[in-house]
């Protein structure tokens, strides 16, 4: 099993209600996601990266992953 710390950042928001909406549709495909708040992190003083969240999946589903967003957003 892979640590949470080693799963991939697959979309960056500028606000939580839209990774939110990201990680709701890569769970509906059966992915494990997750959301990183960079507001309750210390990463954000490491990090000048212009988002205020993002959505994590496991290694193994990062490229799955890219897809459906990348497929969402043709639509």
């Amino acid at each position: 099993m892979t640590d949470k710390k080693d799963w991939k950042l697959v979309f960056r928001a500028e606000d939580e209600f839209e990774a939110e909406v990201i990680k709701a549709k890569l769970q509906e495909k059966g992915l494990e996601a997750m959301l990183f708040n960079r507001s309750d992190s210390m990463f954000t003083v490491l990090d000048d990266s212009q988002y205020s969240a993002g959505v994590l999946v496991h290694p193994d589903d990062e490229q799955k992953a890219l897809e459906i967003i990348a497929n969402g957003k043709k639509a």
